[in-house]
């Protein structure tokens, strides 16, 4: 797991201790443990153009964007 400190803050309350990763595409077993203990949120397989990438536990705030591959 990420240290507190490498996780950005979240916007909207300012915290880091709870916020977590977003996880898109098809979960591995791994993926499927985090989920469980809350590490992680599983998103689904399609990501959209403007999908969050973090998610907030303490005020249920999807923040960040996903980085999409310019042609």
């Amino acid at each position: 797991m990420t240290e507190s400190s490498d996780k950005p803050s979240c916007p909207l309350c300012g915290q880091k201790d709870q916020v977590i990763p977003i996880v898109y595409g098809d979960p591995k077993p791994e993926d499927m443990e985090k989920a469980e203990r809350g590490e992680i949120m599983l998103a689904g397989v399609l990501r959209y153009a403007d999908a969050p990438t973090h998610y907030c536990r303490r005020c249920a705030h999807y923040f960040g964007k996903v980085k999409t591959e310019s042609r």
